[in-house]
């Protein structure tokens, strides 16, 4: 018996720990989810073959892209005499758990995206996170995509010159094309946030890869400052993600998190989503984070 399989599932993969009589050790990673494709059943395809035939007292999984279908029961459903429970809550608030665990405060996470989310008496609160078309600002591909319009306007003459554009002709060759290689680009989403590497090498010596570090961890900062207010929080914060390893953003955050919020309590996580995936179960109702997250217990 496995008393509690959690899962972090994303699109690059799905990481997993399984607790068995109070030890607690790492799964395997499997492929990530096709977002063309329903999600559920292939998160019960995953624990499937997770599970490797024993049955599970409780799984307890973080995802993105939740639907108004993807339901606690109906991952049940596909699990028929496999599994007790099942919790499933949107990644925000496994890496806000992970992060900060069960108290009133606020948490980004960025990494390809961005979204922040705040609990406090006010309830909960999500902030940003509307995909790279319309919103995660200061996430990587919000970083790259500044990144490849600069090396464009230096080209054409309408900005400053930047070390970036050197990189740039060596991934693209003739800039004139840049932008139909882009657009042709089936995987254009990951090429662009990987950009952010560039920018991140290049912030101390490129005036325009440190504008666009500094403007990144400023726009971060606004979210969780809006998150705070929105539900009266305590002034607790913390980070998590790939973008903070930017050291240029990591500072421009804390400075501006200082200035919109004066005495910000700006923790290091304590762990990460997946970490917060396995706490869902232990959740009580008087949690703000209680509203949020989607609860099934199977009849006996």
């Amino acid at each position: 018996m496995i008393d509690v399989l959690a899962l972090d599932v994303g699109q690059t993969g799905v990481r997993s720990l399984l607790t068995v009589a109070d030890s607690t050790r790492p799964g395997a990673e499997l492929p990530g989810i096709v977002a063309t494709q329903p999600l559920l059943p292939q998160v019960a395809a995953h624990i499937a073959t997770l599970a490797d035939g024993e049955s599970i007292a409780a799984v307890s999984i973080g995802a993105s892209g939740l639907g108004a279908a993807d339901s606690a029961r109906t991952l049940a459903d596909l699990l028929p005499g496999r599994v007790r429970s099942v919790h499933i809550a949107h990644d925000s608030v496994t890496s806000y758990l992970g992060a900060l665990g069960d108290v009133s405060g606020a948490v980004v996470a960025a990494g390809t995206g961005a979204v922040t989310l705040a609990a406090g008496p006010g309830g909960v609160r999500r902030v940003d996170g509307w995909g790279h078309l319309l919103g995660d600002e200061g996430a990587g591909f919000w970083i790259g995509r500044e990144a490849l319009s600069a090396v464009l306007r230096a080209w054409d003459g309408r900005g400053p010159a930047t070390s970036l554009s050197d990189v740039a002709e060596r991934e693209f060759g003739d800039l004139d094309g840049l932008y139909l290689t882009i657009q042709a680009a089936p995987d254009r989403v990951s090429r662009i946030a990987a950009w952010g590497r560039h920018v991140a090498e290049h912030a101390a010596t490129d005036p325009v890869s440190a504008d666009i570090s500094h403007r990144a961890g400023a726009r971060l900062a606004e979210s969780v400052a809006a998150g705070l207010r929105a539900v009266g929080a305590d002034a607790v914060a913390s980070r998590v993600g790939n973008v903070f390893r930017n050291p240029v953003i990591a500072e421009s955050f804390t400075t501006e998190m200082q200035r919109l919020v004066p005495g910000i309590d700006l923790r290091e996580p304590l762990g990460d989503g997946l970490a917060g995936a396995a706490l869902l179960p232990g959740l009580g109702a008087a949690s703000a984070l209680a509203e949020v997250v989607d609860h099934y217990t199977v009849a006996a």
